[in-house]
């Protein structure tokens, strides 16, 4: 983006799993009533029935989020070694700009290899999944050599899952001049410039000729006439094409209490083909855009917190390293 003001355009973010809460007016999403949940929960989680006669014996902990309204459900009164799962997270969909079916294919499958939370029960409304017990990594972490090296293995051994690229091609066949990257440029493009346009109106008769002003500029930038072909000729068509996460940022980055070493990605509604590059691109972009910043929106434009050469290269060496000694047979 072109300045911080312009970070206003850009609010993205799921539900991040283990986020504190936020009160209910600063939730975008509608929500869910606990009573819905209780009755959902103890049907799909085995033995929860047998422990849990009310609501009221549940805990229900609203987790912050813009896409999806996410909750961790845990009992009240019981002990760690007395309930399996001891919590687990329900999500209601509610982003309407995503494939459920990818999405879900994607999760399934990494739930069933042990790559994801488990999954317990999932339609086109809602899902019960494990609660993952940690915490995103931040921005200043993103950087930090070990977290870096972890970080690049695991969207490597996302981008070249097996199990999960057989699955998606059953649903989405690869098709190099169709990719997500396309979609985005084809679609989502247009939609960004008739809302910076209303936007520009709006600002407009508020006086606030400076964020009129990096609105202009964004336009101008990114969005000129003939910007869809523009972009679209600069996706490099001649190499790897991979199952891309797509959203590599800091809150969909989780590290488990128990092992600051067990890193998992989370929330793949984005996946889908696109080139290699893409989700490490993504990483190296998103050091600099704190999507966690308590005040204001909640996002903050850090410019100096972008990789440095060096470590650009280590990413890219770490990725090669991942994929040659893991992938380069198959």
């Amino acid at each position: 983006m072109v300045g911080e003001e312009a970070l206003l355009l850009e609010q993205q973010g799921d539900c991040f799993d283990t986020q504190p809460t936020v009160p209910e007016a600063e939730v975008s999403t509608s929500g869910e009533s606990e009573q819905v949940m209780f009755q959902r929960v103890i049907q799909h989680v085995e033995g929860w029935s047998t422990l849990f006669s009310s609501a009221d014996e549940l805990q229900f902990t609203r987790m912050s989020g813009m896409s999806n309204a996410c909750y961790k459900v845990e009992p009240k009164n019981v002990t760690g070694g007395e309930v399996w799962p001891r919590a687990v997270l329900y999500r209601k969909f509610e982003c309407e700009i995503v494939d459920k079916t990818v999405e879900d294919i994607i999760f399934t499958s990494m739930s069933e290899q042990g790559l994801g939370p488990k999954k317990f029960f999932a339609d086109s409304v809602f899902r019960i999944e494990e609660f993952f017990e940690g915490k995103p990594i931040s921005i200043w972490e993103m950087r930090n050599p070990f977290v870096l090296e972890r970080c690049v293995r695991k969207i490597c051994e996302f981008n070249y899952n097996t199990l999960t690229r057989e699955r998606i091609a059953s649903v989405m066949p690869l098709d190099a001049s169709d990719l997500v990257i396309h979609k985005a440029i084809r679609s989502w493009g247009p939609q960004v410039k008739a809302r910076l346009l209303s936007l520009d109106h709006l600002l407009q008769n508020a006086g606030l000729s400076d964020m009129q002003s990096t609105l202009n500029e964004l336009k101008d930038s990114f969005l000129f006439d003939g910007f869809q072909q523009h972009f679209i000729n600069l996706v490099p068509n001649d190499g790897q094409i991979v199952l891309a996460h797509n959203d590599t940022q800091e809150n969909n980055i989780l590290k488990s209490f128990h092992d600051n070493q067990d890193i998992i990605l989370i929330d793949y509604e984005y996946g889908g083909w696109n080139p290699l590059a893409m989700d490490l691109a993504n990483y190296i972009n998103e050091c600099a855009c704190d999507n966690a910043y308590p005040y204001g929106i909640g996002i903050k434009f850090y410019p100096a917190n972008m990789p440095s050469r060096e470590e650009r290269e280590e990413i890219g060496r770490v990725y090669s390293e991942t994929f040659f000694v893991e992938y380069a047979s198959d």
